[in-house]
């Protein structure tokens, strides 16, 4: 499992990035989102979820279903903030892939569960979120757009929080049996041979499988 394409940004961006998730024939300007467009396929949207906030229906509009939902993390956040400092970004976005291996064992529904666990080991507490299982490429993928206030009014900005997600991702692939990551910077200080030595992808080369789902 691989947790990718951290993007947040403002709540015009955050609708886009909502609208890219429901509606695959989105036309988006955007260049952090148009990057994870797959060139002239069409994502696949195989499930939606969401916490905390309205229900979104496949058949639902996308941009409709888009606004709402910000609209529901927006009051969520100033909610459980009353008073304080707005946070620098009020959302987050991520995706977290599977190995193609466990694409064929794994639902959508599946996935979504199991993303959504990842989400409250690397940002703990309860959070409005939207879930979208797309399943277009070998890499069956759910991308996640959720608040960075939980209930009692955190900011979820930890440090570094990559490592955070490759620890979340480890736990996950030992738990549910799915296909292990080898070389994670993450666990180096528990096994010195597992620091990255260049065998795996960067974030240019795993763009590049996710568009052609070719290794």
């Amino acid at each position: 499992m691989i947790a990718d394409a951290k993007l947040n940004g403002s709540i015009a961006k955050g609708i886009s990035v909502a609208h890219y998730m429901l509606n695959p024939d989105a036309k988006i300007e955007d260049n952090d989102i148009s990057s994870m467009q797959k060139g002239s396929r069409k994502e696949r949207i195989l499930h939606v979820e969401t916490d905390h906030a309205s229900p979104v229906l496949i058949s639902s509009c996308p941009k409709v279903s888009a606004e709402s939902f910000m609209r529901d993390m927006l009051l969520w956040n100033k909610r459980n903030r009353p008073g304080k400092k707005r946070p620098q970004s009020h959302w987050e976005h991520r995706v977290v892939a599977f190995h193609p291996d466990d694409s064929k064992k794994l639902n959508s529904k599946a996935a979504c569960e199991i993303a959504r666990e990842s989400l409250n080991i690397a940002a703990p507490g309860e959070r409005p979120a939207l879930y979208v299982v797309h399943g277009d490429t070998e890499h069956l993928h759910v991308h996640m757009l959720y608040a960075t206030v939980n209930e009692r009014g955190k900011i979820h900005n930890p440090h570094r929080d990559y490592r955070v997600w490759e620890a979340a991702m480890e736990s996950l692939e030992i738990k549910y049996g799915l296909h292990r990551v080898e070389k994670r910077k993450a666990c180096v200080h528990e096994n010195p041979m597992r620091e990255p030595d260049g065998t795996n992808p960067k974030k240019p080369e795993f763009r590049q499988i996710q568009r052609t789902a070719k290794p």
